[in-house]
């Protein structure tokens, strides 16, 4: 049996008027397999928050170092995974207001000085172990679920996530916490609204900076399972090599190789022996790495792609793109959209290069549903506000977990059959069409609650509120059916909106409300 002792706390500036105490714990056995008074290797995640008794995993309630060792890992990353998805939504108008900085893919200690004033403060969460920014990640977390509570906002989509996750509720203090435990959650309930962003949103960055994998795009994720189902093609993704989630992808399967975007050599030896490639650059990170709110860079990481291909001799590109909204489409009403207009930019480029390529367009992704919130809790259901858009104006959605990859292979198994024409072609994955009051009416009917439609003026940035009154206006793809009849024919399964509802039911029909909290824990 593993015993384990309080030995000091470390002190962490947030840059908020006072700092916040991250505790530190070690073990006090004198048999445990890592030695005496190790720095906490044997600790399992439920002793993170105290020296005694933990009562978070009752299954873990007395503890022995067997068998805890190696699945430390699993646990911390499977609650981080959590926290991390529940700060995208909490933070989506704030990250898109571009007042962050992403985490880039490293696997390197140090961060890239983050171009706004948080630097400093990110570069502090750097030293502290798994153990402790665990546990101030936890405080944040559940601080969030608290403010989202109380402002009548729906509890967490926990089941979004990989199915080994455990459900973790907002936390209780509980009477074994350490005294310095107290607080220091106090204080970070009793955050202003735009202090405690500023807060997560660090913490959302270095768990970013530590699991890279978490911040891979929908797209690429699903456009892996589906070639990997398919069994034609080994897929080849680039991103960190030594993460868990790269570990994970290879024992699927999935070749890794370290690639970066921004440097043409790397994307080379990357891609390097590739049949096919398929394309995906994002916008909100590069524009934020890059102090530039039009993402130019991304337009540069998209062209280096080209050109490695095309000097590599890549016999296919498939492109991940959308309408030029500016010059094309709008005849220049519009002039925000640039994470719309930078991939109809490098879609040119690919077209000009002589590679042979196809372009799938995807509409607005169904999944927004859960990852940016967009249903709020009222008092007897749910409502989902939706800026720019009337009762009568049609949304254009792509099912991307379930499409965008099925589309993407038949593309791949097609484009060798001049019959199919495949090269040269841009398919809009349009897998629904729809008014919103259709759409909360089939959510109501699915989870058996009251679901209303709720327009707004504005979504408070200028570049989403462009977007949102295009889609509402002027439409995505209006010529093409749905779902599109030439992926159909090539082999594509869409799912319908039924189904979407019908898979995600289990997220907001079938929640546990989160664990009440002491009222001590509320300032």
């Amino acid at each position: 049996m593993c015993r384990w002792r309080h030995v000091k706390n470390v002190f962490l500036r947030c840059g908020h008027g006072e700092s916040l105490s991250v505790v530190e714990i070690k073990c006090e056995s004198t048999n445990c397999k890592f030695g005496p008074n190790h720095p906490s290797l044997c600790v399992p995640p439920s002793c993170m928050r105290t020296c005694n008794q933990y009562r978070f995993y009752p299954e873990l309630y007395t503890p022995t170092i067997d068998g805890y060792c190696s699945a430390c890992g699993m646990r911390y990353r499977t609650d981080s995974e959590i926290h991390f998805k529940e700060f995208d939504r909490y933070l989506a108008a704030y990250l898109a207001k571009g007042t962050h900085f992403s985490a880039q893919h490293t696997t390197t200690d140090s961060l890239p000085a983050p171009p706004d004033h948080r630097s400093k403060f990110r570069q502090e969460l750097i030293p502290l172990t798994m153990h402790q920014f665990h546990e101030l990640s936890t405080d944040v977390y559940d601080d969030v679920i608290r403010r989202k509570n109380e402002e009548g906002m729906h509890p967490p989509s926990l089941d979004l996530l990989s199915s080994h996750c455990v459900s973790v509720p907002t936390l209780p203090i509980l009477e074994d916490f350490h005294p310095n435990h107290i607080p220091e959650r106090q204080n970070i309930a009793a955050l202003t609204v735009s202090l405690f962003e500023d807060l997560a949103s660090d913490i959302h960055f270095d768990l970013g900076r530590r699991y890279p994998e978490f911040k891979e795009d929908n797209g690429i994720a699903s456009t892996i399972h589906a070639v990997l189902a398919d069994g034609k093609y080994t897929p080849r993704v680039s991103r960190s090599l030594d993460s868990p989630g790269s570990k994970l992808l290879v024992a699927k399967g999935v070749e890794v190789v370290a690639g970066n975007l921004s440097d043409k050599e790397s994307v080379q030896n990357a891609i390097r022996g590739s049949a096919a490639i398929v394309g995906i650059t994002n916008f909100w990170e590069v524009s934020a790495a890059h102090r530039d709110p039009e993402g130019r860079e991304e337009v540069r990481q998209g062209k280096n792609l080209v050109d490695a291909a095309k000097e590599e001799g890549v016999e296919f590109f498939i492109w991940s793109s959308l309408p030029n909204a500016t010059n094309k489409e709008s005849n220049g009403k519009f002039k925000q959209m640039y994470h719309w207009d930078n991939k109809a930019v490098i879609e040119d480029y690919l077209q000009a290069s002589g590679v042979p390529y196809a372009v799938l367009l995807t509409g607005y992704f169904l999944e927004n549903l859960w990852k940016i919130d967009a249903l709020k809790r009222t008092a007897t259901g749910y409502t989902m506000p939706v800026p720019k858009f009337g009762p009568e104006d049609m949304q254009c959605c792509t099912w991307i977990s379930h499409d965008l990859g099925q589309a993407a292979v038949a593309l791949l198994n097609n484009y060798a059959d001049p019959r199919a024409g495949v090269l040269g072609g841009a398919f809009p994955v349009n897998s629904m069409r729809f008014t919103y009051p259709q759409f909360v009416a089939t959510i109501g009917r699915a989870i058996g609650k009251e679901v209303t439609f709720t327009p707004l003026e504005t979504s408070g940035t200028e570049e989403l509120d462009e977007m949102y009154t295009f889609e509402a206006k002027l439409g995505m793809y209006n010529d093409t059916p749905v779902p599109n009849p030439k992926l159909v024919a090539l082999g594509v399964k869409f799912g319908t909106l039924e189904e979407f509802i019908a898979a995600e039911n289990r997220v907001v029909g079938n929640q546990v409300p989160p664990v009440a909290m002491h009222p001590r824990e509320v300032v």
